[in-house]
């Protein structure tokens, strides 16, 4: 990845002005992805021996230009600004390739345009060779390794770093690489949350590294000795995190979508694993979990659903158990009308919203008994408290790598 970098870098500079290999970025993107690049770039200022000045952000929303996030400027491309050292990275990998023509077009290099989803590859193995000690330990010893001892072994390996090598996009570790599940397709990975790999799983690496600090402040410190659920597991994109705290025989994951649990048998993911039903009114496993977790499941679910999960989950739950799910603010609406559908209402969706506390568009699906149980909502903290009557909100908290996705943390009441 080094070497991928710097020839990058031969590339685009004289060789007589490679001497202090700075530069300057811009970030294409002033939304959601833009500010997770940011922060991540703040955080590792410098990848191998190529040290940048973060310059200022592209966006061809002209309502944003103006504005400023953390103190970089938002404005409209343009090729007089960029300078001969700098590079523009596209934060949204979705759209790289239509960006990409849009910046050809006003006479700027292709060799200055990069795409985010390179750049945290690169950064992230330079984190991974930090550790090269430790892993290269783990390496040798974690094939013969008990299933229950393996959350020792990876103890003092980051959560960040654990789930880079779950990508497993290097080949050094050879050994690590087996143990993980395979990684599922780029395609299965847009489909199910609109990202991937490095990006996707910055956003994976943050929920759990938060909701592990939440469990031992809590008291919850032996982890490795939990049973855990996750609700609405997917293609078991946070399981694969979890084994780093947790025995994978420990480890239950269920979904209503039986493609979901096909993907996970397809690629060796490694847990207890069984189909629910869409209006969930029982689990099909004889456990009292410790620690329940659902990322973006409660953002999809219609009220009438949520309320059947959480009156399910509660009888599967310890009654000093914890909870840990997400939901989407009233600000996310303004992102999907500009990222998936251009046609909503916003307007009628925070009225019905701010007089209900809860504001639900279903998706094209068949109804259950009546009810479309899947879709896109919001739900306010008052809502919440005045119809979730068998929980007791304790912490509510939203990352900086995924604003739209609030961690709210329960107690049985």
């Amino acid at each position: 990845m080094e070497d991928t970098l710097n020839h990058l870098l031969t590339q685009l500079l004289d060789k007589e002005d490679l001497g202090d290999n700075r530069i300057g970025l811009y970030i294409f993107g002033a939304g959601q992805g833009g500010e997770v690049l940011l922060k991540y770039l703040k955080e590792n200022s410098c990848i191998t021996n190529i040290s940048y000045d973060l310059k200022g952000f592209f966006d061809n929303d002209t309502l944003k230009h103006g504005a400023n996030i953390d103190g970089m400027t938002i404005t409209a491309p343009r090729k007089d600004i960029v300078a001969s050292k700098d590079f523009i990275i596209v934060s949204s990998v979705n759209s790289y390739e239509e960006i990409k023509r849009q910046l050809l077009k006003l006479g700027i290099e292709e060799k200055k345009i990069l795409c985010a989803d390179d750049w945290l590859a690169i950064g992230n193995q330079n984190i991974i060779s930090k550790y090269k000690t430790e892993l290269k330990y783990i390496d040798d010893n974690i094939s013969n390794t008990e299933e229950k001892y393996i959350p020792f072994l990876f103890k003092e390996i980051p959560i960040e770093v654990f789930g880079q090598l779950s990508l497993q996009e290097q080949d050094q570790y050879k050994n690590i690489k087996i143990f993980f599940p395979l990684m599922a397709s780029e395609e299965i990975q847009r489909r199910w949350t609109g990202s991937h790999d490095s990006v996707l799983m910055s956003q994976s690496s943050a929920f759990i590294k938060t909701v592990v600090e939440f469990c031992q402040y809590q008291g919850l410190q032996d982890l490795n000795k939990c049973n855990l659920l996750d609700f609405g597991c997917g293609w078991g994109r946070l399981i694969r995190l979890l084994y780093k705290y947790i025995p994978a025989n420990q480890i239950y994951g269920v979904d209503a979508w039986k493609v979901s649990l096909d993907v996970c048998n397809e690629h060796q993911v490694k847990g207890n694993f069984a189909q629910i039903k869409d209006i969930c009114t029982s689990i099909p496993f004889d456990v009292d979990f410790d620690l329940v977790i659902s990322f973006s499941v409660f953002t999809h679910l219609s009220p009438r659903a949520g309320i059947a999960a959480l009156n399910t989950i509660r009888r599967y739950i310890k009654n000093n158990g914890i909870l840990a799910l997400t939901v989407r603010p009233i600000e996310y609406w303004q992102i999907h009308k500009k990222l998936i559908d251009s046609t909503i209402s916003i307007d009628e969706l925070i009225q019905t919203h701010n007089k209900n506390g809860v504001a639900f568009v279903p998706h094209n699906l068949p109804p259950v008994d009546g009810d479309i149980t899947f879709g896109d909502i919001t739900i306010s903290l008052d809502y919440i408290k005045d119809h979730w009557k068998q929980w007791k909100l304790i912490e509510y908290i939203t990352n900086k790598e995924d604003p739209y996705q609030m961690i709210l943390f329960f107690k049985p009441s």
